[in-house]
């Protein structure tokens, strides 16, 4: 039998892309501002899944340092 691999809840974990709520938390800024920054392409690889946007973790990285 395979041990079952443990989990460490006390790390925190990061997704690889977020949507506009989690941006707008992660920077502090207003959905608008987010949407702004993703037409003047300042979010690059930002995609939409099923009519929402999803960031990348590093775009939002970049923005945020």
């Amino acid at each position: 039998m395979t041990p079952t691999p443990r989990i460490d809840r006390n790390r925190e974990v990061r997704a690889a892309f977020y949507t506009v709520r989690q941006v707008c938390v992660i920077l502090q800024v207003d959905r608008k501002t987010v949407y702004k920054l993703i037409e003047a392409d300042q979010l690059p690889g930002t995609t939409r899944v099923r009519g929402d946007y999803r960031i990348p973790r590093g775009s939002v990285d970049r923005l945020s340092v």
